[in-house]
């Protein structure tokens, strides 16, 4: 028998008279060894689960039965309510079915629709000579466009084979009725003339100029490079253009060199420009990391020559892609690592030009720069001084420059870089929360101080976008805004 609310049980043998004490779960065996057999031992031990079970239902309070007695039963009822609706709506779907596509279509009509909507898709294929012209017609970046183009790709595969397996066999395909299909070619080629003509316009082969020309120079010399990688070598492309370009910040241009290697002559490949000017440019430098094919070869032919400066023919298209405006923030923070600098320093350029001819509201500049050896710094060391000596209005120095470095020489944790004040090196990784919240609080900017002003906004223009955007999503309030670079890190 059970007394209470379970901390004690007492059993009482009706048979011989003995009895055993149950303290908690189970303290004593209820009979010896000697006096049960195994079925009896059996019997007990469950016997005592089932009190045990008993004692802990007991300790529950009588309203958390309640609870969950009368939750469970409300979630069955809500269950089955929910079964008898999808039944019933799973009749009435397999009738619409049935009635608008079932019955009505065959596997013939089904075929000729999966036929044209591969043709609508495959518009978006060969709309243009180069998925650039595209991108810059859509207003998007060429990383969308290629996802996009892609998804096309995938779509038309699809569609076709669909098409083709429910055609087969079902209507003749005669193959002298190509009316249609050759009006359709003929349009395609006259297009791609055109576009072709254009192209080489604009590169100036039908001129007595020619076309544009190429110099490729390696920056960092094997024996100074404090790495062996050669992704680590950058690579300087000055473009001498056959007629004047004006490139906009964070615009890139489609190279073509055929004389490169074997196979170049059927890639372009697109590079940011990383010089800037108010006008037209007659020369555009290229900023690049070797990683592979076009660019793998250009440094070995580099390093072959032992660093002279090679040449080679070129043609160029663009420029492409979409530029920011910048100049009605305050504060302008810049974040980069490696070879990212390329699509920030035209941003500068114009920052610095446009505080210098009093057409922006940009008061503070600060280019955060990461870096995994000293040898890239080095090597954009040229543009940076030239930044740093264009800032000098009324020495109001908006532009201030750090760069971290996680390995190399280092004197101490913090030194400067190139002889100026505005520029640091500092040893290990940036502590973008930290300079951030620095930068939005707005203390880094000579206020007047008989004079209320209020805050301006803030511009975060990253390339290390997946790092930064959790941290400027807390200073969203703060009037803290983040501008994606065209060019981004895999």
């Amino acid at each position: 028998m059970f007394y209470g609310q379970g901390h004690a049980v007492k059993t009482v043998a009706p048979s011989d008279g003995r009895a055993t004490e149950v303290s908690g779960i189970s303290k004593k065996r209820l009979l010896s060894d000697d006096d049960m057999s195994s079925s009896d031992c059996t019997m007990s031990y469950m016997g005592t689960i089932a009190r045990v079970i008993v004692l802990r239902v007991s300790v529950m309070d009588a309203t958390e039965i309640y609870a969950i007695a009368a939750g469970g039963t409300f979630a069955l009822l809500v269950v089955a309510r929910f079964l008898s609706h999808l039944t019933r709506l799973k009749s009435i779907v397999s009738v619409l079915i049935a009635k608008h596509l079932t019955y009505p279509l065959s596997a013939v009509d089904a075929g000729r629709r999966a036929g044209t909507l591969s043709l609508i898709n495959m518009i978006f294929l060969f709309i243009w000579l180069h998925l650039s012209f595209v991108a810059d017609l859509l207003g998007i970046s060429l990383r969308r466009c290629r996802g996009s183009h892609r998804a096309a790709g995938w779509m038309v595969m699809a569609l076709s084979a669909t098409h083709a397996v429910l055609m087969n066999g079902r209507t003749p395909f005669p193959l002298r009725d190509v009316g249609q299909p050759l009006r359709t070619h003929r349009t395609s080629l006259v297009t791609l003339f055109l576009q072709s003509v254009l192209f080489l316009y604009r590169n100036g082969v039908f001129t007595s100029r020619g076309c544009p020309r190429a110099l490729v120079t390696c920056l960092v010399r094997g024996d100074d490079s404090d790495s062996d990688d050669r992704r680590t070598k950058p690579i300087k492309i000055r473009v001498a253009l056959s007629r004047p370009l004006r490139v906009r910040p964070g615009q890139y241009i489609n190279l073509w060199m055929r004389s490169v290697s074997w196979w170049s002559w059927a890639q372009s490949h697109p590079f940011t420009v990383m010089s800037w000017s108010p006008v037209e440019q007659s020369a555009l430098d290229l900023f690049i990391q070797p990683r592979h094919d076009l660019t793998a070869d250009l440094l070995r032919h580099v390093e072959v020559g032992h660093g002279v400066s090679l040449s080679f023919p070129a043609l160029v298209s663009g420029p492409h892609g979409t530029s920011e405006s910048t100049g009605q923030y305050e504060t302008v923070l810049a974040v980069a690592s490696d070879f990212g600098v390329a699509p920030v320093i035209p941003y500068l350029k114009q920052l610095i030009h446009s505080y210098n001819t009093s057409t922006s509201r940009t008061r503070r500049v600060h280019f955060v720069w990461q870096l995994r050896t000293l040898d890239t710094a080095i090597a954009v060391q040229p543009w940076l001084n030239e930044l740093l000596q264009d800032d000098v209005l009324d020495e109001g120095y908006i532009l201030t420059i750090s760069i971290y470095v996680e390995f190399g020489q280092i004197t101490g944790d913090r030194m400067p870089f190139g002889g100026h004040e505005r520029a640091f090196v500092y040893k290990g990784s940036a502590d973008l929360q930290d300079i951030l919240q620095t930068e939005a609080s707005g203390e880094r900017i000579k206020r007047l101080t008989d004079v209320q002003e209020e805050r301006g906004d803030v511009l975060v223009m990253a390339e290390l976008r997946d790092r930064l955007r959790d941290i400027v999503r807390g200073y969203l309030y703060d009037n803290v805004r983040m501008l994606e670079l065209e060019f981004q890190p895999d």
